[in-house]
């Protein structure tokens, strides 16, 4: 397994199928191809089949928030999302903060990795994907 920073060529039409499982609307590919373009992302892939992913949005001076962090179902258990996130934190260096908002069952998993629970809203247009 290789992990690569903003390799998101790698990620195609087909490798979409495979994510966003468990999500209520899946976001269309173009949109994940968009979110790519504005964001920092660090790629676990398989040869030349991209298996998982973690993206950021950051000021690289303070804060950096995480949005996405997907490992396709049937790699799941198997410690990539871990590293996934152990790689984007160690990326980030010495920020103040890095934030993430995820669903309850996902908070232990995020506390695993040094996350600490806080308060966080949300407002979600699931039209928009």
């Amino acid at each position: 397994m290789d992990f690569l920073a903003n390799a998101r060529h790698l990620y195609s039409q087909e490798s979409h199928e495979n994510f966003f499982v468990g999500w209520p609307v899946k976001p269309a590919f173009e949109i994940v191809q968009q979110h790519f373009e504005n964001t920092q992302n660090i790629f676990a892939t398989e040869g030349d089949e991209v298996i998982g992913f973690i993206s950021i949005f950051t000021d690289e001076a303070l804060f950096a928030f995480i949005p996405l962090l997907e490992v396709r179902e049937d790699f799941q258990g198997k410690g990539i999302g871990s590293q996934l996130v152990a790689k984007m934190c160690e990326h980030l260096g010495q920020l103040y903060a890095i934030d993430l908002a995820c669903d309850p069952e996902l908070a232990p998993f995020y506390e695993k990795a040094g996350f600490f629970p806080g308060t966080a809203m949300h407002l979600r247009n699931r039209s928009a994907l």
